[in-house]
């Protein structure tokens, strides 16, 4: 083979092979990133979860099975969802050994914090419930 041709062959290689690179560079950073925004959504939903379904625990609330089931189911997420973030998993574990109004706010502040729901939702509305 000439010089030519031999140059040709390696530019070709290198170019092939560089181009499968970045292909699969660009597939893995994109399959990242859409693993980074689903675990953000499921952890938004379970946080949305546990603050919809709070006013089961209200002193004389009119809840039905299905919202005490739909407030248990959210609360046992938690370690699932955020099991690897240990401040939510200390107020979660807190709130589960000792059941009351402080553990229960101070785990619902933690979630809207690490769920950046912080801004949005006062931490003077997370022990007040509405029910009609």
């Amino acid at each position: 083979m000439d010089t030519p041709t031999v140059v040709a062959l390696v530019t070709a290689i290198i170019s092939g092979g560089l181009g499968g690179i970045a292909t699969l560079l660009a597939y893995a950073h994109g399959y990242l990133r859409i693993e980074k925004l689903e675990s953000k959504r499921r952890r938004l939903e379970v946080a949305y979860d546990v603050l919809a379904y709070r006013y089961v625990l209200q002193a004389g609330s009119n809840s039905d099975d299905a919202s005490r089931h739909g407030f248990n189911r959210a609360l046992n997420q938690v370690p699932v969802v955020f099991g690897d973030d240990a401040e939510i998993i200390q107020a979660f574990d807190a709130f589960s050994n000792n059941k009351s109004d402080e553990n229960l706010k101070r785990l619902l502040v933690v979630l809207t914090r690490r769920t950046g729901l912080r801004g949005i939702v006062l931490d003077s509305h997370l022990m007040k419930t509405l029910s009609i």
